[in-house]
């Protein structure tokens, strides 16, 4: 009985480091593809104080021309809700569209952006 559980332990063993050895030498993945195509972004922000509340939906849409090259046409919206001791009265409201152009540079991971409002 010991023999029969040394043996099964042993090919258990094998098939298991057999299974890791193939793994390993399983075929490259290929290249990332083109960072091209259509990006998108949004972001909510706000503040809040005794003075009231602030808050900003910004959302963008843009197109990566190259890997190197792309831009952005992002529009804000705004939700302001003063304190009630103030009197103010609450809004909602679009802000200023921005067109955004974005750089890379080789051997950098991170876009340059320059905005225009």
């Amino acid at each position: 009985m010991i023999r029969h559980f040394k043996v099964a332990s042993a090919l258990i063993s094998l098939f298991v480091i057999s299974a890791a050895v193939a793994a390993a030498q399983s075929a490259a993945k290929p290249a990332a593809k083109e960072e091209t195509g259509f990006t998108s972004y949004a972001a909510f922000e706000g503040t809040s104080d005794g003075d009231g509340q602030v808050y900003a939906l910004s959302s963008s849409i843009g197109y990566s021309f190259t890997r190197h090259f792309g831009m952005d046409l992002g529009v804000p919206f705004y939700f302001v809700r003063p304190s009630s001791s103030l009197g103010g009265n609450s809004s909602n409201g679009i802000g200023n569209p921005s067109l955004d152009f974005r750089l890379r540079f080789p051997g950098r991971d991170q876009w340059v952006t320059a905005r225009r409002v």
